[in-house]
């Protein structure tokens, strides 16, 4: 503690033998929230009695009197009954006077009922106190003082006190089976040099240091009092947890002069308090005002608003420096798995804050795996904990390729490969498991060119959507299995020759010959299976033709709403002859996320209507169509997949009942070799 907090030592009194305790009915009552180690030095000295006395007035057993200095952390039974049969307190109420009341929450116990000292950095021994409540309350220590987080009393705001100023040490919470005296909140250290002496300083006399109202020590320590209080066994355990992470992370960084700002207070008042163990964060910090500023600090960094503390966060993880371990003390970053072992077990929701504090030091690929570009509270987390890469189509939805075309110098049809890559890869965080700097070497990240990200705030952008794209379909699953469109769509009978000539004479169309034929079923099947022509079966290919491209393009020109309506309703009645209940086609509700973080533009931001009056007027290239309407080519191309062309139709679609159900003859089934005409 401060200098200010010091006194000088006193003359120590001689230690008094006390009387044997008589036959009495008087009973004095725990006062709130007190433990059983000071109940019990209380009790004697109400009666005028040692506590071994009072022990023989209980009845119990030289083995059982024995066992009283673990009475604190644990309460036999027998013992229990035995001293509530005299006390008239019940042994609910005595057993709730030890530290057992927090197994499983904030201290361990093992199969012995001892403290795992080890665990969740319980208290050896020792206590801490608030003088104004010892004065209050008779010499009544609380049992939470015990907790390794009580630091300050919140009802007199002050820090409480780790030490005698008289004897300067450490102020004691086991008294065992003594035979004399003991004035409840003295001091019971005995004097080094006389064992028949005791400090003996009263330390309800001790100088209190107090805080201002709405100090941020008194914040924590109110918050922490109602977690340990209140909250169910699994949520105490992941606070305190993640505090213990952060905290042994705040230690490891020694940033000094952030922790007193960041805990209120004054500059240089923690000089020497820092913790000197050889293993960080083993243990937690003895001193109470350390102790208070590091969990402050440590709160905030996990539980104030990310935008606020994501630099401050950052900034300690990289400050990290644990011995001399040249693992964890290198000037690099090292891999996600190393960064997040140095800091122990911590919630996922923790993990994920700090990794996000780091987006910018972390690979493209960690970066998207991670899904460190977004920042999401717990309950802002996907439902679901991995997402089925058959959900995904090969080429990106029109609607999500157009989000993230930021404008570069790529192949649209490459680009939508591998946005559908990184959809399928993002929040993989899996990779934290096994060892590794990244997870590219078994993941297709080649297909995700550097070109597909372009500079950093394109990248965070592209990166930004995938992860958002991939929380929508956790929280929505895809209506499509599109594994199972592919072997459904493998079918010689899909989209039939046959089958196009009915549908082009029934939308009044011209159905042309066998590249005609061929190009509606490219544009169906890779309607239906969400892909492009790579992924075509090889039977279907015109080969090597090099107008290939041009007569597809001329194809998808070419098509009206009418036909485009009637290609669906051929699909969706061959979904149901196949026995599949799905949509033809369908994507994720791109209204559900912020358009803001969109690096691209939203699909319908281009003027339909003259799109389509330039089509109709006969302008038949790409390019030309992109100048009229001063788009990129990659938009024009996405907006004619997504909006044909208007034109009168058939009132009636076309019943395939029957027809999917015959083989056409063979007259009509023709090959791909006539196809090539």
């Amino acid at each position: 503690m401060t200098a200010s907090l010091m006194a000088t030592r006193s003359t120590a009194p001689a230690i008094e033998p006390a009387k044997t305790v008589q036959p009495s009915a008087l009973r004095l009552d725990p006062a709130a929230g007190e433990s059983l180690e000071s109940w019990l030095t209380r009790f004697a000295h109400h009666l005028f009695a040692s506590r071994q006395s009072l022990f023989e007035h209980f009845q119990l057993t030289a083995d059982e009197a024995k066992e009283s200095r673990t009475w604190g952390d644990y309460l036999p039974e027998r013992a229990a009954e035995k001293i509530s049969t005299v006390s008239g307190i019940s042994v609910a109420s005595l057993r709730h006077m030890t530290l057992a009341r927090h197994d499983g929450r904030v201290v361990q116990f093992d199969e012995n009922h001892r403290i795992r000292r080890l665990r969740w950095w319980a208290r050896a021994d020792g206590t801490r106190y608030c003088p104004d409540c010892l004065k209050e309350n008779r010499g009544a220590y609380k049992l939470d003082w015990r907790l390794s987080w009580s630091f300050a009393c919140t009802t007199h705001r002050c820090l409480l006190r780790d030490a005698c100023p008289s004897c300067q040490e450490p102020a004691k919470s086991r008294e065992g089976r003594n035979r004399y005296l003991l004035a409840p909140g003295s001091c019971t250290t005995r004097v080094p040099a006389n064992v028949d002496k005791i400090c003996g300083f009263d330390l309800s006399t001790t100088e209190a240091e107090y805080l201002p109202e709405g100090h941020p020590i008194l914040r924590t320590q109110s918050l922490l009092d109602d977690v340990i209080g209140v909250m169910p066994n699994a949520e105490v355990t992941g606070v305190l947890g993640d505090l213990r992470s952060t905290g042994k992370g705040i230690i490891a960084a020694k940033l000094s002069d952030d922790l007193e700002d960041n805990s209120g207070l004054e500059r240089a008042i923690l000089r020497g308090l820092e913790p000197t163990e050889e293993r960080i964060g083993a243990t937690a910090p003895k001193d109470a005002l350390y102790m208070a500023a590091m969990t402050t600090w440590a709160l905030r960094l996990i539980a104030a608003p990310y935008a606020e503390v994501h630099q401050d966060l950052r900034r300690v993880i990289l400050s990290y420096r644990e011995g001399d371990n040249p693992t964890n003390n290198s000037n690099g970053l090292g891999s996600p798995l190393e960064l997040i072992e140095r800091w122990g077990d911590c919630s996922r929701e923790l993990r994920h804050r700090m990794l996000c504090s780091l987006d910018r030091d972390f690979k493209t690929s960690d970066r998207l795996a991670l899904g460190t570009a977004v920042h999401r509270q717990t309950d802002q987390q996907p439902r679901r904990e991995t997402l089925d890469e058959n959900e995904v189509p090969v080429v990106l939805w029109p609607e999500w390729t157009a989000a993230v075309d930021f404008g570069g110098h790529y192949n649209l049809d490459a680009f939508r490969v591998a946005m559908s890559v990184g959809t399928k890869l993002a929040n993989n965080d899996k990779l934290l498991t096994r060892p590794g700097p990244s997870f590219v070497r078994d993941r297709p990240w080649r297909t995700m060119r550097p070109e597909f990200f372009g500079n950093e705030a394109q990248t965070r952008g592209v990166l930004t959507t995938l992860t958002l794209l991939n929380d929508l379909l956790r929280q929505h699953p895809s209506a499509i299995d599109y594994a199972r469109r592919r072997r459904i769509a493998s079918d010689s009978r899909f989209m039939h020759p046959e089958h196009w000539r009915r549908i082009s004479e029934h939308v009044g169309i011209n159905p042309g010959g066998g590249t005609r034929a061929l190009m509606a079923y490219r544009y169906a099947y890779m309607r239906f299976v969400g892909t492009n022509d790579v992924d075509i079966p090889r039977e279907w290919m015109r080969g090597s033709r090099r107008d290939d491209a041009a007569l597809y393009t001329a194809f998808t020109l070419s098509i009206t709403a009418p036909l485009a309506e009637e290609i669906d309703n051929y699909l969706s009645s061959w979904l149901a002859h196949s026995g599949v209940n799905e949509p033809v086609t369908w994507s994720p509700p791109i209204s559900e996320v912020e358009s803001a973080s969109f690096p691209g533009r939203p699909l319908d931001d281009i003027d339909t209507a003259l799109l389509h009056e330039s089509i109709s007027l006969g302008v038949s290239t790409l390019g030309s169509l992109a100048k009229k309407v001063n788009r990129s080519i990659r938009h024009v191309r996405l907006a004619i997949e997504r909006y044909p062309l208007p034109a009168p139709g058939p009132t009636r679609p076309l019943d395939w009942t029957q027809a999917l159900g015959r083989v056409p003859s063979a007259a009509s089934n023709q090959t791909s070799a006539n196809w090539n005409e």
